[in-house]
């Protein structure tokens, strides 16, 4: 004698009603979500590290030499001071001769770290001992530079004095930017060149 089995269709039944249940539950809470959720964007602007020299020129001296961070965050600045006689037509004299001479007289207190020992003010760059905020500026680091012509040329020059300062920044945060960048470290009062 067979037995019929009368619990075969109650489990089946119950896993439909459970499967049901379970999309009308997910199926309301995606259609809630969805009408309640707005689109947010994100409107995040990079960060810009920038710098100008700000300079008084007037004839033929150049005075109060300074960085300005000109970007949106806290930056470390150096300078490249290049220096040059040229002519009219901005062509540079190799040796124009002793008549031609100039004074480069640096800031004091100077603020800056030299990665040269040599005694010209054109060799390796200046850097500033500290950051400088957004549109903060650096210290002088030139307070005069002016030609110093003889009596035989001052009359008509051939050549005139050409100074140049190419100025660089790099982001303050975090140290290893500038670490990367520059080859170079701060420790709070002078710099030194990465080993």
């Amino acid at each position: 004698m067979h037995k019929k089995s009368r619990g075969g269709f109650l489990p089946i039944l119950l896993a439909v009603l459970t499967v049901a249940v379970l999309s009308l539950v997910v199926g309301t809470l995606y259609a809630a979500l969805k009408d309640t959720t707005s689109v947010v964007e994100n409107d995040l602007d990079p960060a810009t590290v920038s710098c100008e020299v700000v300079e008084t020129f007037t004839g033929t001296q150049k005075t109060n030499v300074k960085l300005k961070n000109t970007g949106d965050i806290p930056a470390y600045l150096r300078a490249k001071v290049v220096i040059n006689w040229v002519d009219s037509d901005g062509n540079v004299a190799y040796r124009p001769g002793s008549a031609y001479q100039y004074s480069v007289t640096l800031a004091s207190p100077l603020n800056w770290t030299r990665t040269s020992n040599l005694s010209a003010v054109t060799e390796g760059y200046w850097y500033y001992n500290g950051i400088v905020q957004p549109d903060g500026m650096t210290d002088v680091l030139i307070a005069s530079a002016v030609e110093n012509l003889s009596p035989t040329v001052a009359a008509d020059p051939q050549y005139h004095l050409q100074i140049t300062v190419l100025a660089e920044a790099v982001q303050a945060a975090p140290i290893g930017a500038v670490e990367e960048v520059w080859h170079m470290t701060f420790n709070g009062s002078t710099w030194s060149a990465v080993s």
